[in-house]
């Protein structure tokens, strides 16, 4: 398998997608501080709590950051919250049975919202606490050029009771922790389950045009996208852990997805094939991405 002719092959026409799109970007102007971008396919039940979660983390810090919301869907659901509550919105409309292509919303969130130093890539299902943003400047703050947004390299999962109360509003995310009972620790066979790459991932936007972005060519719905992505920072840069300070983050429950994928395993043959690549043939591959995303026309 070659990465370049796989990725060549399935090029991504933007140019088209942008007509047929959606664009509601407040203050597209300036220059932001960081850009928060929530990709989504229904999900309508979370939007509420993540987007008062942001708010009341914003409140703390004396920093611009944008909230921007893209919809990859054959509706666009979340368009009315969003212009109620001034939410920066991108409506990219998907064929019937198309997949959902988080790659590709990121990207458009990065490239056709507002300008931003930094880029946080986040699920819409994941809950902060208020000193979120003050830890995650204090990161910006020492120059940390990528950052995973939670200690451990895990999330803390919230039970369907817990969740329920979260959107209803009933709890306030601020008095979770581990020993609150409704949530706990991912496991696997008993033992606390580590390694996640994805969820919430900081991006200086220099590294994020090095890189190439994400890569909607080869990955869309539940698959390796995260893991990919992760991989070709490593060809840039180290990426750091939110160990010090430690911020915890809060995953609500819904149904699974691993097994909604029919190219699951042809997706996670390409993140295996880039795995085994020497370090060389790696950042060709990257390279490549970086000058695909340089001839991107970004104007509206």
């Amino acid at each position: 398998m070659n990465l370049i002719k796989e990725i060549d092959n399935q090029l991504i026409d933007y140019d088209k997608i942008k007509s047929n799109s959606i664009f509601k970007i407040q203050n597209n102007k300036e220059e932001y501080d960081l850009n928060f971008i929530i990709t989504v396919r229904d999900r309508i039940n979370f939007k509420e709590p993540l987007f008062e979660a942001f708010v009341k983390a914003c409140e703390k810090v004396d920093r611009k950051i944008a909230y921007t919301v893209v919809e990859h869907s054959q509706r666009p659901d979340h368009s009315k919250y969003c212009k109620n509550n001034n939410i920066n919105y991108i409506f990219i409309p998907a064929e019937q049975d198309e997949l959902f292509n988080k790659c590709l919303a990121y990207n458009f969130g990065a490239l056709f919202s507002v300008k931003a130093k930094y880029h946080l890539f986040h699920d819409i299902d994941i809950l902060m606490q208020s000193s979120f943003f003050e830890d995650i400047f204090t990161y910006i703050d020492r120059d940390v050029k990528a950052l995973q947004c939670y200690t451990g390299r895990r999330v803390i999962n919230c039970n369907v009771e817990m969740t329920v109360k979260l959107i209803k509003g009933e709890v306030d995310v601020d008095v979770l922790d581990e020993n609150t009972y409704g949530v706990d620790y991912p496991r696997f066979n008993g033992k606390v389950s580590l390694g996640s790459t994805g969820g919430s991932i900081l991006v200086e936007n220099n590294l994020f045009e090095e890189i190439g972005g994400f890569d909607p060519e080869l990955f869309k719905a539940y698959s390796a996208e995260d893991q990919f992505f992760w991989n070709k920072i490593l060809t840039h840069t180290d990426i750091e852990y939110a160990d010090n300070p430690a911020i915890e983050l809060f995953h609500m429950w819904h149904e699974p997805q691993f097994n909604k994928n029919p190219r699951l395993l042809e997706m996670e043959s390409y993140m295996n094939k880039f795995k085994e690549l020497s370090d060389v043939e790696r950042k060709s591959v990257v390279s490549h991405k970086k000058e695909i995303l340089k001839k991107i026309n970004r104007d509206a």
